[in-house]
Order: structure tokens, then sequence, then C-alpha cells
């Protein structure tokens, strides 16, 4: 095996995860947050500016007025709460082994054993102290840089590109 890692995650590791995932995939989704959490305070600001023009206070508005800030902030904290949901998730996994080798990724959890070919990799980053790899939109095998126990972490962007024929892209 050319390089291994023994990776145990933390939440600091999640949340950087939750903030590179959003610079490197969800910067339409990340603005769409942004514009529906502004729009449904604007609209919970109104309502409560022009409630007289409806005769009266209904239980429905009221609902509203309540509900519309708190949607709002959620969508803004969204890819907070993911990455803290994924360390519940992680934490009963518990650690995970990875072996990178001449024709596969294997990856072992304590319930199961993956092994990924080069080509089922989508897209490589690396930054915020991690390499981030790809399976697809929503799915990425994330290495700290802490975790690698064969193989220097700086040659390993060079491996990658060689074995799956994409660029590891920096994220800044």
């Amino acid at each position: 095996m050319r390089f291994t890692m023994h990776v145990e995650y933390e939440k600091a590791d999640f949340l950087a995860y939750a903030k590179a995932h959003n610079k490197v995939k969800n910067k339409k989704n990340r603005i769409l947050q942004i514009v529906l959490a502004v729009l449904c305070g604007l609209l919970a600001f109104g309502m409560l500016l022009f409630w007289r023009s409806f005769g009266y206070l209904s239980t429905e508005m009221v609902v509203l007025l309540v509900l519309l800030p708190i949607l709002g902030a959620e969508m803004l904290w969204l890819p907070r709460i993911l990455a803290l949901s994924m360390v519940k998730t992680y934490r009963k996994i518990g650690s995970i082994d990875m072996c990178f080798g001449e024709n596969e990724v294997s990856v072992q959890r304590a319930v199961e054993s993956t092994v990924y070919q080069y080509g089922a990799f989508d897209s490589l980053y690396h930054g915020e102290g991690a390499f981030y790899l790809y399976l697809n939109r929503q799915q990425a095998l994330v290495i700290p840089e802490r975790c690698f126990t064969q193989g220097d972490p700086a040659a390993f962007g060079a491996f990658l590109t060689e074995k799956t024929g994409l660029t590891v892209k920096e994220i800044n």
C-alpha cells in the first residue's frame, strides 16, 4: 500500500468539511439560502408592519410571524447543522482505515468494508488541512492530513492526480 491512514474524525473536521463543501460544491445553494432567509425576514417584518390592513392578527399570521424568522435562521445555519449530524453518525461508526493501493482504495469501517476504483472519484480538493475526494456531488471521503500513517501528505495530491486523471484543486 502506497498511502494508508487511520482516521478518527473530530468535530472540527466536520465543520471544516461543511465550510469547504460550501466553497466548492454549494455556491448556488448557499446564495439561494441567503436570499430565502432575507425574504423570510422581510416578509415577517412586512406582516408585522401591515397587520392592521388585514383587520386583525389571525392565528395563521402569528404562526407565520414566529416561523418565518426561525426558518430563515435555520437556512443560514444549515451547513453547521449538517456537520453536527455527521459528527453523530461518525461517532457511531468509530475510526476508519483507508489504504490507497495501485489499483483501488480500500475503506475499512468497524461495520463494513468498501473498495473504490480510482475512476469512481468525481473531483478532488485540498485545503483546510484535509483532502476531499468526491464520489458525487454530495458524498466525499474526507482525509485530514494528520491521519496519514504511511506516505507523505505532500505527495498524496500528485499520486491522486496520476491515478484518477483529475487535478487536485486547492480551496482558498
